[in-house]
């Protein structure tokens, strides 16, 4: 399944090159267009908190 992190994130690192088939075209247009509710689950927070200790609250 497409998405639009996905599909970003394709474009973004291609580095010669990049083929999108035509038939393709409709569920593209849908991923990029549909932003989707899911947030993302990355481990950027409990790293920077490893890191970095506490924050001073």
């Amino acid at each position: 399944m497409l998405s639009r992190p996905l599909v970003y994130t394709a474009l973004t690192r291609a580095k010669r090159h990049l083929s999108v088939v035509h038939a393709a075209g409709p569920a593209l247009a849908r991923s990029v267009r549909d932003v989707g509710a899911e947030p993302r689950r990355t481990r950027l927070a409990p790293l920077l908190a490893e890191r970095l200790g506490p924050a001073d609250r």
